[in-house]
C-alpha cells in the first residue's frame, strides 16, 4: 500500500519535521542545503542531489515509507559532503519530476567513479543510520533527525 503523498506532505508540514531535515543535512554535510520532499527531476530515483550558485540541493520522494526516507535522504546528505564540487550544477535538476533522463558520465572522466563514489556514500550514510539506530531516544523521525543533529561529527 502505498502511502497518500499529499497525506504525508501535510503531516511533514505540521511536525516542522522538513525544517529537521534541513537542519540536519547542514550539519551534517558542512555545506547550506535545502531539502525538498518531491519527486526528483532525474528519472527513475527516489533522491537526488544537485547544487546551483548558492547552495546544494536535495529532492526526496515524498512516496516513501518513514524508514526508507531516512536511508534516501542520508545517502543524498552523503554526496552533498563527500563529493559537493562534481554535483551537476544543472537547472534542470530542478525542473518538473520525471523530467530529466539519466545519462552516464564518461568512464573516461575520472573525477566521476560511479561505482567508488556510491561504495563511499553507502558507507558514510550507513554509518550515519547506525548512529540513530544505536542512540535515538524514541522510534519516531522526530528523535532520529534529533539524535543525528546532537551526534558527534567524529562519526566519520
Amino acid at each position: 500500500m502505498e502511502p497518500d503523498v499529499v497525506q504525508l506532505y501535510e503531516e511533514l508540514k505540521s511536525l516542522n519535521i522538513e525544517l529537521l531535515f534541513n537542519m540536519v543535512a547542514r550539519r551534517l554535510s558542512g555545506r547550506r542545503v535545502q531539502v525538498e520532499f518531491r519527486k526528483p527531476a532525474l528519472q527513475g530515483t527516489r533522491g537526488f542531489a544537485f547544487r546551483d550558485e548558492h547552495q546544494a540541493i536535495i529532492h526526496v520522494s515524498l512516496d516513501l515509507e518513514p524508514a526508507e526516507r531516512l536511508k534516501v535522504f542520508l545517502h543524498e546528505v552523503a554526496h552533498v559532503k563527500l563529493h559537493y564540487d562534481i554535483l551537476s550544477s544543472n537547472s534542470m535538476f530542478a525542473g518538473e519530476p520525471g523530467s530529466v533522463r539519466w545519462k552516464a558520465k564518461p568512464e573516461h572522466d575520472e573525477r566521476w567513479n560511479a561505482k567508488a563514489k556510491e561504495t563511499d556514500v553507502e558507507r558514510l550514510a550507513g554509518e550515519w543510520l547506525d548512529y540513530v539506530e544505536e542512540h535515538a531516544a524514541g522510534e519516531g523521525m522526530k528523535f532520529k533527525l534529533k539524535t543525528l543533529l546532537e551526534m558527534s561529527l567524529n562519526v566519520r
